[in-house]
């Protein structure tokens, strides 16, 4: 590995701070919008299983570990 400057480790570092920040925004609009879905279902009255949950869930790209927020 190539030795970096202290402040080319500083740069680095401050863009991986704003990567995870973009992410952390992106999984919490993701999750309010399956969020969102699953109130829409819910207030609708339509049948639905937990199949049917998983499934709205993964085409957000959510795991089910998020399934806890929506029951």
């Amino acid at each position: 590995m190539d030795n970096i400057s202290f402040s080319q480790a500083i740069e680095i570092s401050q863009k991986v701070e704003i990567q995870k920040e973009e992410d952390k925004t992106d999984f919490q609009n993701r999750l309010s919008e399956a969020h969102d879905e699953f109130n829409e279902i819910v207030s609708s009255n339509q049948h639905f299983t937990y199949a049917d949950i998983e499934d709205m869930m993964l085409g957000y790209g959510l795991e089910m570990d998020y399934i806890e927020d929506f029951i």
